[in-house]
């Protein structure tokens, strides 16, 4: 991911968490002036791939700026300030730390997914569709899965519970407040929501077999296909999110050998029992390594490293995939790691 930094970095859209947060606004303005004039604008915006197909492709961006949930009246116009300050801080701190790249390969990468969701939900309701006594033309052509606001189910909601997914990857031990005042870790609220996707997926998965199961009892097989359609769909949209989780992280997590492991080990094991030490010479920063430091005091050094962390000690030698950031709030050149930039007391 490194050299896809340095190749194409100077293409990634920076501060994408704010044209998000933009999109957002202009989709509330927008459902506002439906909800007035009685027009369905937004019925114009959504994920549909009947529609894209018959020619409407704007829909492969428009659906990117449907609020995330109904955020009608003035508590939901609250809640919708509270959910784009979250959205904001979260994700420009990951952007921060991942590096502007990494954050729109996960960003962009969980829409283009969901896109590929709702069309190979689209063909698999084609392939059933004589299960349900219907044609592949009604399916593609009708307007019966719009009438059910099944296209609604897709939306940014679980993109942006993907980013706070990442961010409680990403810093597990940062504490937060929960609605400003309930303070929590990230790790627990990263359960919480593991827990939702695996409800939504539940949920979604079972309405699908149900209505699929039901099929086969008679009844109405509208209600049948529909229940089949918003279900599967649902379903669809919850795991785009979830594999775009799980390959981003697959992708960036460092996997250690046991002799890695050993050593890293080792080195907590010195720098809890005071080893790991720092020595200042010339301006330039010395870590506990295998040569003398310059002018014979100080510890044993095996040579100079060009970052290391204020909190834990580690350079880029003890792993060359860390990030260092000096910080601007302390007084003085204190240098950290990612997991240590914004979690950090600052020094005075």
């Amino acid at each position: 991911m490194s050299n896809l930094e340095k190749k194409f970095g100077k293409f990634a859209i920076k501060n994408l968490t704010m044209y998000l947060i933009m999109g957002y606004i202009l989709g509330y303005v927008i459902t506002l002036i439906s909800n007035a004039r009685g027009i369905d604008f937004i019925g114009y915006l959504t994920l549909d791939p009947t529609k894209i197909i018959q020619g409407q492709v704007w829909r492969l961006v428009s659906w990117v700026i449907i609020p995330p949930s109904d955020y009608s009246g003035f508590m939901g116009f609250m809640f919708l300030l509270l959910m784009m300050y979250c959205c904001y801080s979260i994700g420009t701190v990951l952007e921060r730390t991942w590096g502007t790249l990494k954050y729109n390969i996960y960003i962009l990468g969980g829409i283009g997914l969901t896109i590929l969701g709702a069309f190979a939900s689209l063909g698999i309701l084609c392939l059933n569709h004589e299960h349900f006594g219907t044609t592949v033309n009604d399916i593609l052509q009708s307007n019966l899965l719009s009438q059910f606001r099944i296209w609604d189910t897709y939306s940014t909601y679980f993109i942006n519970m993907s980013i706070y997914m990442g961010f409680a990857l990403t810093y597990p031990d940062n504490m937060v407040r929960l609605m400003f005042f309930i303070p929590i870790k990230m790790k627990w609220l990263g359960i919480i929501d593991a827990i939702y996707f695996a409800y939504y997926l539940y949920t979604g998965g079972s309405m699908a077999f149900n209505g699929y199961r039901m099929s086969y009892y008679g009844g109405d097989p509208l209600m049948n296909y529909a229940y089949f359609a918003l279900g599967l769909f649902s379903a669809t949209a919850v795991l785009a999110a979830v594999i775009n989780i799980f390959l981003f992280w697959l992708v960036n997590i460092k996997r250690f050998s046991a002799k890695q492991a050993a050593r890293r080990a080792k080195f907590k094991r010195e720098y809890n029992a005071g080893v790991n030490q720092s020595a200042m010479n010339n301006g330039r920063v010395y870590s506990v390594y295998s040569q003398q430091a310059p002018g014979g005091n100080g510890p044993r050094m095996r040579g100079i490293t060009k970052h290391k962390c204020a909190v834990c000690g580690q350079s880029e030698q003890d792993n060359p995939d860390l990030e260092f950031r000096f910080c601007s709030k302390c007084n003085g050149a204190y240098e950290y790691c990612q997991n240590h930039l914004f979690s950090h007391v600052h020094k005075l």
